[in-house]
């Protein structure tokens, strides 16, 4: 699918994928996963954008994935973003190039919420400098964000969101969830407190969920997506590429 609008284009390709969401976990916790997933791989669609200036300067790209029903709930994410300073901001706009990255991945949401998608998520994984994901010719001259301005970029830009209508008024980072997960270990361990294995297992994991919390309280973001002002019908057609249009393909 192709959008024009004042010169700045719009490609985006999409792919049916699945994922295990049972497979990959803790022994221990498998059951419970089986519960709320099953035992059949969860279909998502992976979506890989593109966005160029004057239709032949590529300067951002995006990964999405989007689960039309996560356990009974529709949810899309940021998998992979990644940018390079082509974009000529000065001769189009009085901003700078990282408002702009914030209108695309606001128009991002903006859209899913407008098929009836009611979640988002966000990662804020800060790269590191000579690291490349799909530019491979990173200017020596590029700026990169620290960990800590980054988790801000997001969060300026959520902030953005709801003024726009985008989201509601709250969202929610590691520090907001962790009682639930905590409540899941000690039903986890009160069930199988007298299988001493699993609980010797249950023990070292709450323990390595306790460090992750503490790493990632800030730099994970959960989102209510807002109800659509202008519902969409969701989209029946896929527009699929053998390498564009599918992450690991290109990256290979």
């Amino acid at each position: 699918e192709t959008r024009w609008n004042q010169k700045v284009v719009v490609v985006s390709f999409t792919r049916k994928k699945e994922a295990d969401l049972v497979e990959d976990r803790p022994q221990h916790l498998k059951k419970e996963f089986r519960k709320l997933y099953g035992r059949a791989p969860t279909e998502y669609t992976e979506r890989v954008i593109y966005v160029f200036q004057d239709t032949d300067v590529l300067f951002f790209s995006m990964v999405a994935h989007e689960y039309p029903n996560h356990n009974g709930i529709s949810y899309c994410l940021i998998d992979t973003l990644d940018t390079i300073p082509f974009f000529d901001v000065h001769r189009r706009l009085p901003v700078g190039r990282g408002a702009v990255y914030h209108e695309i991945i606001l128009a991002y949401f903006d859209y899913m919420r407008s098929i009836g998608f009611q979640k988002g998520h966000i990662w804020a994984d800060a790269p590191i400098p000579g690291d490349d994901l799909f530019f491979t010719c990173h200017p020596s001259t590029q700026l990169y964000l620290t960990q800590n301005k980054l988790e801000g970029w997001y969060e300026a830009m959520l902030r953005k969101g709801v003024v726009d209508g985008i989201f509601k008024k709250e969202w929610t980072n590691f520090a907001g969830f962790k009682k639930a997960v905590e409540n899941l270990i000690q039903d986890m361990e009160a069930v199988e407190k007298d299988k001493e294995n699993e609980t010797k297992m249950v023990t070292k994991y709450a323990k390595y969920m306790a460090s992750q919390f503490q790493n990632h309280t800030k730099d994970t973001f959960w989102m209510d997506l807002a109800p659509p002002l202008e519902p969409m019908e969701p989209e029946t057609r896929r527009w699929t590429h053998e390498a564009l249009g599918d992450k690991h393909a290109f990256l290979e």
